[in-house]
């Protein structure tokens, strides 16, 4: 069974119940349905969902796209675009949010759950314990929703970190991405993941002796 919270954002009612009955069949759980933006800024400060399915087109309200240009100014929560129409400039401008996907209304049970399933991969690979989270899209660090400051050279790091998915990534690796192929010692590496620990309330990088790091899971 799984445990990934979903927020359902849909003004259709009898369409969000249909959504809501195929999710928790699926094994989900369902934090809410909200019709608009101001019930999905109260869902998501209340229940703190780990994906948003979301409509593009809202009644009486901004529609999907502009709300979640507007979460992802604070919050790091996939979302999952459901709509009726595919029009290019409308997907155009929902491209530029970094959706998981899209979903053509009437759905597809089975489209729903591959969404879904991308979907947790992105919430689990962007989730770190005490409250940090790392955007791989972005390329950002947050520390409870704050971007943090740390160098470029760490954000590629980190960002190697999350795309091993909890592997190994070795000193090679690091120094032929990180520092673009210039020749720098294992211990230039170490250095710069040292400075970058001391940044980090909580130390979530495990080293690998004489190997490389990977994420604490």
């Amino acid at each position: 069974m799984k445990n990934h919270k979903i927020l359902i954002v849909e003004d259709e009612s009898l369409i969000a119940l249909d959504i809501k009955r195929t999710v928790l069949q699926l094994g989900y759980r369902v934090t809410d349905i909200a019709s608009n933006e101001k019930d999905v800024f109260k869902s998501i400060k209340t229940n703190q969902p780990d994906i948003i399915l979301m409509d593009i087109f809202l009644k009486n309200s901004c529609d999907g796209i502009e709300i979640t240009r507007k979460i992802q100014q604070t919050k790091n929560i996939p979302v999952i675009y459901l709509t009726g129409s595919q029009d290019d400039a409308t997907v155009d401008r929902a491209i530029e949010t970094n959706p998981v996907s899209f979903i053509t209304k009437p759905f597809k049970r089975a489209d729903l759950r591959y969404a879904l399933q991308l979907g947790e991969k992105q919430y689990n690979n962007s989730q770190l314990p005490s409250n940090y989270t790392f955007n791989v899209k972005e390329n950002q660090l947050y520390y409870k929703d704050k971007i943090q400051k740390i160098g470029n050279r760490e954000k590629i790091f980190l960002n190697l970190l999350f795309q091993a998915e909890g592997k190994l990534v070795t000193f090679e690796t690091i120094e032929n991405v990180v520092w673009e192929n210039d020749t720098v010692s294992n211990d230039a590496i170490r250095l710069m993941i040292s400075r970058l620990r001391k940044k980090l309330e909580y130390d979530f990088i495990e080293t690998i002796y004489s190997f490389g790091f990977k994420l604490k899971l």
